[in-house]
């Protein structure tokens, strides 16, 4: 498994390959944390590891605005990096996110 810190626009991201990774044949997830935190979590690189286990790719980016319309854009261009022009095409995508209670 390789982890690697990216840059999508103004966002930080870490993007997880598993040691199978093929373009557009490997399917992917993309998390993100919930009100607090970011994407350097402890829990969510637990589930990235295991997704990337599975045969997952995985993306995980800190988004901290506020606003519904700003976090939806914020998903849109993360989508984009697993779409067929971006950097990590893959054969399918779920969205998750993680909420954690202190």
């Amino acid at each position: 498994m390789q982890h690697s810190n990216i840059k999508i626009g103004n966002l930080d991201a870490t993007i997880t390959l598993p040691e199978d990774y093929k373009p557009k044949c490997t399917p992917g997830i993309i998390l993100t944390h919930g009100a607090s935190g970011d994407h350097h979590m402890d829990q969510l690189l637990r589930i990235a590891e295991a997704f990337a286990n599975a045969g997952y790719v995985c993306l995980r980016f800190t988004c901290k605005a506020s606003a519904l319309q700003q976090r939806v854009d914020a998903f849109k261009r993360v989508l984009e990096e697993f779409e067929e022009g971006g950097r990590y095409p893959v054969s399918k995508c779920l969205l998750a996110g993680i909420l954690v209670f202190t």
